[in-house]
């Protein structure tokens, strides 16, 4: 069986010159200072290492470039998350003038007013980047950066780990770069050889880059499946506000450094950028999708909705219910059997102790399809209008392509979620079976 994986090896890439277990002692705003060195030096001394067979050294220099990577990340959201509300600032005041006070010109005080905040947001970042070591050394090339968003050092790391007699960590390693990799062959193969070996157990399989909102959600579908209703809502409303939070994160993260090709009219070019933005900012939904579910982007939010509903009305929380189903629509109006579910409890809602004020979405649904809304519209006008002037070229979207697309096929199971019908009236939410993760990959 040795001899397979090293066929498999092989076949492994040739070496071209929030993180949650692994990291459990991370604090980024106390980074130790002899790890502070550029993240490409790091990753490429790792490299190195690993085509010279020197596997100490690899696993130690990929595991600190994932911790660099990491830091660099939480050092950015910090500065974007504590600068996100400079906008609202009166900076007028700060100043120490008034626009209004001599001017008929309301729409050049709107503008001027805008930009106003916008300086004033540009230097809360470089006060609040200046303040942190992350931004004191050579910052990553987009491209090293979209091999991290891969997972590809560890398709490295799960070598070397097995090389120092490391199977824990060596299967998660793979488990965790075939998430994001799912139908790379070579990926399913060194998976699969994991498996076989003699003392692998279910507790090594990980994904070590995997969002605490989503292990919340499959946590929550397992409740619910097993009738544990209270923990089922308790998990669920976790994994909800878990992952609003990380769709904040990603689109601020949107708003990071980017390089500007040409030269054009300034309005042109300022609108240039901001599609750009608009470009990552509408793709942050199908970032956030667990690898593990076969559904539309914007479905996500809308299914932790649509077990919520069930789990509190099963738990006599009718107003919650409600809520959830209101919620629910916003994301999937043409939904029948929650249209009947919405009509049933219209229709007792005397007997349920509710209201016409209740059957209204709850205000951080309302917000996200808002928002997500009017990002789309924005985008579309900007495709559909600036595109068609000569002296302004959209920016094209780039997006990391596998030689094979992924599909979810094979990863059928535990926390997947498909909607059918349970009963006449009452439809619930069903769930493929959880046949075990070792099962799963028994070719």
């Amino acid at each position: 069986m040795l001899n397979v994986f090293y066929t498999l090896w092989l076949f492994m890439p040739a070496l071209l010159f929030r993180v949650g277990a692994q990291y459990e002692q991370y604090d980024f705003l106390n980074f130790p200072r002899q790890d502070l060195q550029p993240i490409e030096s790091t990753y490429q001394r790792g490299l190195n290492a690993y085509a010279a067979e020197e596997w100490g050294e690899c696993v130690r220099s990929l595991e600190l470039s994932l911790r660099q990577r990491r830091f660099l990340r939480d050092s950015q959201d910090f500065c974007r998350r504590n600068c996100s509300d400079v906008m609202s600032w009166n900076f007028e005041g700060k100043l120490g003038v008034s626009l209004t006070e001599h001017s008929r010109v309301v729409d050049v005080d709107s503008e001027t007013r805008s930009f106003g905040q916008f300086l004033h947001r540009a230097h809360c970042l470089q006060r609040c980047r200046e303040g942190l070591p992350a931004f004191r050394m050579p910052q990553p090339s987009p491209h090293l950066l979209q091999d991290f968003q891969q997972r590809s050092p560890y398709q490295y790391l799960l070598v070397a780990y097995f090389k120092t007699k490391n199977m824990p960590k060596a299967v998660a390693s793979a488990y965790t770069f075939m998430q994001k990799n799912p139908e790379n062959n070579i990926a399913r193969k060194n998976m699969h050889f994991f498996l076989q070996q003699p003392g692998v157990s279910e507790s090594y399989i990980k994904d070590l880059e995997s969002e605490e909102y989503e292990v919340l959600y499959h946590n929550a579908v397992r409740a619910y499946s097993q009738g544990e209703h209270e923990k089922c809502a308790n998990q669920m409303e976790q994994a909800l506000r878990g992952y609003l939070a990380a769709f904040e994160e990603c689109t601020l993260g949107c708003e990071g450094p980017r390089e500007v090709h040409s030269m054009e009219d300034f309005y042109k070019s300022i609108a240039d950028q901001y599609v750009e933005v608009l470009f990552c900012k509408t793709g942050c939904e199908k970032q956030l999708l667990p690898v593990s579910m076969e559904l539309p982007p914007h479905k996500f939010l809308a299914t932790m909705y649509h077990y919520l509903q069930f789990v509190y009305y099963k738990l006599g929380n009718f107003q919650g219910a409600v809520r959830a189903i209101e919620s629910y629509l916003l994301f999937d109006p043409t939904d029948r059997i929650v249209r009947q579910n919405q009509l049933y409890h219209h229709t007792n809602r005397e007997y349920q102790g509710l209201t016409e004020s209740d059957f209204t979405p709850t205000v951080e649904a309302s917000r996200h399809y808002n928002l997500t809304n009017l990002m789309w519209k924005m985008l579309t006008f900007a495709q559909n209008v600036l595109a068609s002037e000569d002296e302004m070229e959209l920016p094209q979207r780039f997006e990391y392509t596998p030689d094979v697309m992924a599909t979810d096929e094979d990863f059928d199971g535990e926390g997947d979620y498909e909607e059918g019908f349970i009963a006449d009236w009452w439809q619930e939410p069903q769930y493929k079976g959880d046949l075990g993760i070792m099962e799963k990959y028994n070719y």
